[in-house]
């Protein structure tokens, strides 16, 4: 058997509409003659230097792209007419037609199912393989279809509930008005000759773990390849670990085994333990005598449970007999041009969350399904995955022909996610249900979706180990009731509830939470804007700033508004004075809001047991709901939601006449010894002394202490009992490990933004270059410098945006290309200081090895 990547495509562009004549006569042009790999239009624009998403002079506006027909052709090598030649495309976003030499030979309608084209006595002179992506719009106006039950403001095109394609770049408010269309996946070329063994197909690999965590027992169902070009298979078994099991031929015609996989250890979140995989690995014997091993995908094993109470009041997510704090952020494309990406750069984005110290990603429903790789790397770096049927507000047709697709997709996948222990919920899909409620339609519909009854009915044919929701959000009362089930929150953000609201509101697990439009670093709002030009005043920072449709704000004025209550300050007067201070301090609100709310959240006497931002990367420059932005860089939110998320981390909470709760967080699975170092700062500076108390946190725990316990007298931490003017503006608390590392820093500002004033604050640097790439920059001060970051906007530094507190040197870490000229002095600032700071640099060391 010989399976090759079909990589070499020609791309034809043609308008079959006359508005986008011009763009369709540009994109032929662009490819005409030009060999391409498998991948989007918008993906090889780019590649031909001409980017649909950030290139101003493409003029491109939602619903062009679907306006354009598109075919790709490839040439294929003769083959031997016995030998058995399937193609496969693992994606086409698109009603496409699969043709060789002019033969229809597939049909694809579906972008989240593989096609597959039997090209078997086609080839044996060689010849063309051509993929007619058709227009969407003229197809969808072919002829009328049922109007659905309601009307969503997610899209303006509501009959797009008729086909399986991806919503990214069909979503006017937030999304770039560039869709995924063509081939969106690898397209392999499977040639198998006469007398090949044959492989095992429709794969379940279903691993269970008793809830005494004693027993990991396995399952593996398969059939194997029955063609002409194959031998019988006489016997097979299956090999996990260091466990070898028979397999049996069941009645229907698959092969199973059933056994018990000796020492083993659970998988866990990279936050709670070790996250332990085991290869698998079949061998079918043939009636040759011969034996033919296929190692499979890995497998590991946990038990997972669910605590609901009737109402839906409570929901607990528990693996292997813990109730972890599940924490992470939605995921969203690397690039949205692209749904596939390569392993390289799923690894480097995936290793990055994790270290970061999330221990959850949710694919949402307005993404879709993710490859393959994505979850073997979740499964190998502890990343647990809450998936979201790609189904998100638009009402599901009931015709026989889409839940029968519907129906395929959903077995295809929950097969191939069945050996993932990183997969831990499978859900129905994403608002359909809160939509429906919203407008006011009856339970009936609000409960019924096709999507969510075919993956209630398939889980239990399939027995999948990952639980089941019907729909996120749902679960109360309400579908959109915080205090029960699923949620969505948006009381601290979009509906600019208190801060408090976090606590008040009981939220017991929300997948999506803590939308705000992040400003981007000072380098992308430049590739961005130009140099020169200002956000947000400029019409194209507007344009990209996150909304939602048909409402008179947008979530610029959601940051603005906690703007004043972080800062104090009048955000509009800030901007018209000085707009990069205000652009400065719109960064650290979104980090300082998010990371409060995620600590009150975290503390184990909170209702809340997991919290799933919106969303991680944005899908093109602006003030976008990510973490990070499309250029890759993180913003300010993302590092301090990376101290709120550390699996070993403290954290401060107002507790008001109660004063101030210092929690120590240990999810490791060994027990902590540590110091907290307490201090106090009036106006930067710091007041009295450093306090210091050990403590013993027992594994996977966390353990409070109030302020002033730790003091041992009482300081009106929390500035609750107004007995003359305040103290201090700002309480400080250090982790500090047995070797004097630190482990983790809190700051809580007690005065309304004071901290963040410009003042006289000491800041302490010096550089050194621990190695030829990388140059350590040591910050020290002897009282409080909030969010220092190094002012190079051409220098890739690894963290912006901390905190110094009193009694620690902090180290920033300013990583070198190869040949890159370095500058002989950076420039260091602290949002709460007067002045920058200039810090020599020392001649760059040669690496010995070049």
């Amino acid at each position: 058997m010989n399976v090759a990547p079909l990589n070499d495509w020609e791309i034809e562009v043609r308008p079959e509409a006359e508005t986008v004549t011009t763009l369709a006569t540009t994109l032929d042009g662009l490819f005409r003659e030009r060999r391409f790999p498998a991948e989007p239009i918008g993906a090889a624009a780019r590649r031909m230097g001409h980017d649909l998403v950030e290139d101003r002079r493409a003029g491109i506006v939602h619903g062009d792209l679907d306006n354009l027909g598109v075919t790709y052709r490839t040439l294929l090598a003769p083959q031997d007419p016995k030998t058995t030649v399937i193609v496969r495309f693992d994606s086409i976003a698109a009603i496409a037609t699969v043709k060789c030499n002019g033969t229809e030979v597939a049909h694809s309608k579906n972008q989240y199912l593989p096609c597959e084209a039997d090209l078997t006595g086609l080839l044996a002179d060689g010849g063309e393989l051509t993929v007619t992506c058709h227009a969407l719009t003229p197809w969808l106006e072919a002829e009328r279809r049922p109007r659905g039950r309601w009307k969503t403001k997610l899209v303006t095109d509501q009959r797009l509930r008729h086909v399986r394609l991806g919503l990214l770049g069909r979503i006017p408010s937030w999304t770039p008005p560039v869709p995924v269309v063509g081939l969106a996946g690898p397209v392999t070329l499977t040639s198998t000759p006469v007398n090949s063994p044959p492989r095992p197909v429709e794969l379940t690999v279903q691993p269970t773990l008793s809830a005494d965590l004693a027993t990991a027992t396995l399952t593996v169902r398969f059939r194997t390849t029955t063609t002409t070009s194959t031998t019988p298979v006489i016997d097979a078994s299956v090999r996990c670990h260091h466990t070898t099991a028979a397999a049996t031929r069941q009645s229907d015609g698959f092969w199973e085994a059933t056994f018990v996989v000796a020492n083993t250890e659970p998988w866990w979140p990279h936050t709670h333990g070790i996250p332990s995989i085991y290869p698998v690995v079949i061998t079918l014997t043939t009636a040759d005598g011969s034996a033919h091993d296929w190692p499979l995908r890995h497998t590991g094993f946990r038990h997972l449970s669910v605590t609901t109470e009737p109402g839906g009041e409570d929901f607990s997510l528990q693996l292997n007999g813990t109730a972890p704090f599940w924490r992470g952020s939605a995921w969203m494309p690397i690039d949205v041009r692209h749904p596939w990406s390569s392993e390289a750069a799923l690894r480097t984005e995936l290793v990055r969350c994790r270290d970061a110290g999330m221990n959850m990603i949710r694919l949402s429903g307005i993404t879709g399904w993710e490859q393959s790789e994505f979850t073997d790397l979740c499964d190998e770096l502890g990343i647990a995955v809450w998936q979201d049927l790609p189904f998100a507000t638009l009402d599901q047709p009931v015709d026989e022909a889409f839940t029968s697709s519907t129906r395929t997709e959903i077995s295809h996948h929950v097969r191939r996610l069945s050996s993932s222990p990183s997969v831990v919920a499978l859900c129905g899909g994403t608002e359909r249900q809160q939509q429906a409620a919203m407008l006011g339609l009856g339970p009936d519909v609000v409960t019924d979706a096709v999507a969510a009854r075919l993956l209630a009915d398939i889980a239990v044919e399939q027995a999948a180990t990952a639980i089941v929701v019907a729909c996120s959000p749902s679960g109360g009362h309400l579908p959109f009731a915080v205090d029960s089930g699923v949620s969505h929150y948006y009381g601290v953000g979009a509906y600019l509830r208190p801060l408090t609201d976090a606590r008040h509101a009981s939220v017991r697990f929300t997948t999506e939470c803590l939308a705000f439009a992040n400003v981007p670093e000072p380098l992308t709002i430049t590739r961005f804007l130009g140099d020169g030009e200002l956000a947000p005043t400029n019409p194209r920072w507007k344009e990209r700033v996150a909304r939602d449709r048909g409402v008179g704000w947008d979530f610029d004025d959601v940051r603005d508004h906690y703007f004043r209550l972080v800062t104090g300050d009048d955000p509009v007067a800030v901007r018209w004075r000085d707009v990069g201070r205000y652009l400065e301090l719109s960064r650290i609100v979104s980090s300082i809001v998010m990371t409060t709310t995620m600590n009150e959240w975290r503390r184990p006497s909170s209702s809340c047991g997991g919290a799933i931002t919106w969303f991680l990367r944005d899908l093109w420059r602006g003030a976008g709901w990510g973490l990070i932005d499309s250029d890759g860089i993180a913003k300010a939110a993302f590092h301090g939601l990376g101290d709120a998320w550390a699996r070993v981390a403290v954290a401060l909470s107002d507790e008001g006449a109660n004063g101030v709760d210092v929690w120590v967080h240990n999810d490791r699975p060994t027990v902590l010894d540590a110091t907290i170092e307490l201090s106090r700062v009036f106006g930067g500076a710091l007041i009295g002394q450093l306090v210091r108390r050990s403590v013993t946190v027992s594994a996977r725990t966390s353990f409070r202490l109030r302020a002033d316990e730790i003091t041992g007298s009482f300081t009106d931490p929390s500035d609750a009992y107004l007995f003359g003017p305040s103290a201090h503006d700002a309480i400080c608390v250090r982790l500090v490990n047995g070797d004097g590392t630190t482990l983790g820093r809190s700051v809580l500002d007690t005065s309304g933004g004071r901290s963040l004033n410009r003042q006289n604050v000491a800041v302490e640097a010096s550089a050194a270059w621990i190695s030829e790439h990388t140059l350590g920059v040591d910050v020290t001060s002897p009282g409080l410098a909030r969010f220092v970051r190094i002012d190079d906007d051409a220098l890739n530094v690894e963290r912006h945006h901390v905190d110094i507190v009193p009694g620690e040197t902090r180290r920033l870490l300013i990583h070198a290309e190869p040949g890159q000229a370095f500058p002989s002095v950076v420039h260091l600032a602290a949002v709460n200081t007067n002045t920058t700071s200039r810090i020599a640099v020392p001649p760059r060391p040669t690496d010995p090895t070049t």
